[in-house]
């Protein structure tokens, strides 16, 4: 099992910073994988996505820069 960081939706989200919702669903996708990951029955044929939060905005990554074109 890998102890890594795991990066979610919430990662990317505009709302981060001041989500409301943002520690349940952390909280919940916690519970949600170590379900998965303690089935003792082989359950490789469902998808492992995380849950969609219906509040997620993708953060733009675009910095555009003022000032005159060449």
């Amino acid at each position: 099992m890998c102890d890594g960081v795991r990066e979610t939706s919430c990662t990317r989200c505009e709302h981060r910073e001041v989500c409301v919702y943002k520690d349940k669903y952390l909280q919940y996708l916690k519970g949600f994988e170590d379900f998965h990951n303690g089935y003792l029955d082989d359950v490789s044929f469902i998808r492992k996505d995380d849950p969609k939060c219906k509040f997620f905005l993708r953060k733009s990554e675009s910095n555009f820069r003022g000032g005159t074109t060449l």
